[in-house]
């Protein structure tokens, strides 16, 4: 497909192209002289070169107010016309009229590809070599054949500055286009940034509403229930003080270890809120082994599989929780030297192991801190086992879609 140029964005070209035609019609005209007929028939034909041109340099053009048509469909009979046009004025009334074929030539290899300009530039370079062998017969023929090469030369140097020209134009168009582009993608860059940095923003502050809104749940679902149990202890009490002593104290050692259970929980989720900004997930479980290692003197074995995902807020506090119980109870029942903490993330969940070299225990009492953790799971769709026999061990596995990396 042609690259047709617009000359509407080149005024100097126009410029001079149509100057070109007033100076060689004006010298025409004085060199013709007082001859009326001649004068008529020269400006016909003149009128019929300038139109032809006219219509390559335009885009379209309306043809019997029907149709329009495409300069590409025009240009090549537009030439031949105008070739042919020139060579009868050339002949039979000025010898100034082959300056027109420098124009053609012109338009020729700034309209055409370079391989169809090549075909059908042999047009006007026949046509003028024609022109300037009967244009005067008094010459001889090395005269001729010198004018000819003259001019054939000087017809190269035209195709050449006119490709040249069109190269330097069209490379200009393209620069200018990567330019916009450049400039519209860098808008739109900023654009997106800018939107990205408000969506960032959006989403840590829903991020912050939903912490909140997940420990205020926690201190409702675990100290709500706590303190309820301890409250019908206390009327269990109440009923029992007068009639059996001995129970009513088994009772308030239930009591009392209800209580001591709900502190401990108010505790955890003030320390969790504190610590909310900066620590999450495996590196909150990291920092309760330094600071559980330095306060009992065990030591804890941290293994977690190379393999990692983006876990849930939800599935990061309960396997938090699960680490802070078993450890908990690893100081105060186990009498352990060393405790053991292994996570997995596989591709269906995550799985994690707590045990310690403590005390074996073949009945185990789940307290309200096992069960507490053991709902936690649960609710998330996981399970959770206690052994006792060797060694005390937790074992749960927590559901995670995980989505493809």
């Amino acid at each position: 497909m042609e690259k047709f140029l617009d000359f509407k964005n080149f005024t100097y070209i126009l410029i001079s192209r149509y100057l070109t035609y007033i100076l060689t019609y004006i010298g025409s005209i004085v060199m013709i002289g007082n001859n009326l007929k001649s004068i008529v028939i020269f400006t016909l034909l003149f009128s019929i070169v300038l139109i032809t041109s006219s219509l390559r340099v335009s885009k379209t053009c309306r043809l019997m107010n029907k149709a329009y048509l495409n300069r590409s469909y025009l240009f090549i009979p537009s030439i031949i016309t105008e070739l042919v046009t020139i060579t009868f004025a050339n002949y039979y009334f000025c010898h100034l009229t082959f300056v027109l074929i420098f124009i053609s030539v012109v338009d020729i290899f700034l309209f055409l590809s370079l391989k169809k300009a090549i075909l059908v530039s042999i047009l006007p370079y026949f046509t003028l070599s024609l022109v300037t062998c009967f244009g005067d017969k008094n010459l001889s023929f090395q005269a001729t054949f010198s004018d000819i090469l003259a001019y054939l030369l000087a017809l190269t140097f035209f195709a050449c500055a006119s490709y040249l020209l069109k190269t330097t134009i069209l490379m200009k168009d393209k620069m200018q286009l990567l330019y916009s582009e450049l400039k519209e993608s860098k808008e739109d860059l900023e654009t997106a940034n800018k939107k990205l940095k408000d969506y960032s923003k959006k989403v840590e502050e829903v991020s912050v509403l939903n912490e909140r809104n997940r420990l205020a749940g926690e201190i409702h679902d675990t100290i709500g229930h706590s303190l309820t149990a301890l409250i019908m202890e206390v009327d269990i009490c109440n009923k029992l003080i007068d009639k059996d002593i001995n129970k009513t104290k088994v009772e308030l050692k239930k009591a009392q270890e209800l209580a001591r259970y709900s502190l401990s929980e108010v505790r955890k989720s003030v320390r969790s809120i504190k610590s909310t900004d900066k620590l999450t997930g495996i590196n909150a479980i990291k920092s309760l082994i330094s600071d559980y290692e330095k306060s009992t003197g065990i030591a804890v074995h941290f293994n977690i599989s190379r393999r990692q995902y983006k876990l849930s807020p939800a599935i990061e506090v309960t396997i938090f929780r699960a680490v802070q119980e078993a450890l908990t109870n690893c100081a105060k029942y186990g009498h352990a030297s060393n405790a053991y903490i292994d996570i997995s993330f596989k591709e269906t969940g995550v799985d994690f192991c707590i045990s310690n070299d403590g005390l074996s225990c073949n009945n185990i009492n789940k307290g309200i801190g096992l069960t507490t953790m053991q709902e936690r799971v649960e609710v998330l769709g996981g399970n959770l086992n206690v052994s006792g026999e060797n060694n005390f061990i937790i074992n749960g596995f927590i559901p995670v879609e995980v989505e493809n990396e």
